[in-house]
């Protein structure tokens, strides 16, 4: 198992660490942060009933990427456990664990922004969210719900989707992908029925299998010039797909990418 995977499920809140205040001027609100190890430092408190912000945050929580002069790495369990009256998180680039319980209960937020250098999400982390705007570069396996995200942010810099990175996202319906992005996975979108629209970027050269299988309201796709492979199934199920562009050539296909294998012939526009 790697050690940030280790380091993820288990508390932060241990003996040895150094338990501090922060006061923000420009908000007039105090952070509470563990100083951790490695010198950076994680938000939140060594007492587990206490809110790591007073006054307890309502609206939007931005969690800064500098606390006291130091960088935040980590979000502490139970940090903002239960803050009903959040509607919207955003979690800083800095940021690559968030433990255990650390947004648990937090059922009213409707956007969850989270940093693409993310490493490790401790058990139950977004436990019985349901957000409807997800910016990621994947779903955290934290118990957060993925069937009432509506709109879905890739950030930019992101190159590759990895294996059923958003699979399951039912009510799918606006989908922005980055302009770095060149590989998106098996079963990346697997599932995402609602989905109506779908614009790829133009240097993606890589759709893996079953990537798109499922997505029944999709009624056109453009595949870019570079993109030279798709995975079998690729498109799969797409019952709704009436046209297909290809601005280069035809790409490489593993077997059947869609229902029906002349699709991309007799559908296709410029191809060479």
């Amino acid at each position: 198992m790697k050690l940030w995977m280790m380091f993820a499920l288990v508390s932060v809140a241990v003996s040895g660490l150094t338990a501090a205040e922060w006061f923000e001027p420009a908000t007039g609100r105090t952070w509470q942060y563990l100083e951790l190890p490695d010198g950076t430092v994680s938000v939140g408190s060594e007492k587990i009933e206490k809110i790591a912000l007073s006054p307890e945050p309502w609206g939007t929580l931005r969690i800064p990427s500098v606390i006291a002069g130091k960088k935040v790495t980590g979000v502490t369990d139970l940090a903002f456990r239960k803050c009903l009256r959040l509607k919207e998180i955003v979690v800083p680039p800095t940021v690559v664990n968030i433990y255990p319980y650390a947004f648990a209960a937090c059922k009213n937020v409707k956007t969850l922004t989270l940093p693409v250098g993310l490493d490790g999400i401790g058990k139950e982390a977004f436990m019985g969210m349901a957000p409807t705007k997800l910016t990621a570069a994947r779903l955290p396996d934290s118990r957060l719900n993925p069937e009432y995200i509506e709109e879905l942010v890739v950030p930019e810099g992101v190159t590759e989707l990895k294996r059923c990175a958003f699979m399951g996202c039912l009510r799918l319906k606006k989908l922005s992908l980055p302009s770095t992005l060149k590989t998106i996975g098996p079963n990346a979108f697997w599932g995402c029925k609602a989905l109506e629209e779908l614009n790829l970027p133009a240097n993606l050269e890589t759709i893996g299998e079953g990537a798109f299988q499922g997505c029944e309201s999709l009624t056109s796709l453009t595949l870019p010039a570079k993109v030279k492979k798709l995975g079998f199934g690729a498109f799969w199920g797409c019952s709704g797909l009436e046209r297909v562009q290809c601005l280069g050539r035809r790409p490489e296909i593993e077997g059947s990418a869609f229902d029906h294998d002349e699709i991309l012939d007799e559908r296709t526009s410029g191809d060479k």
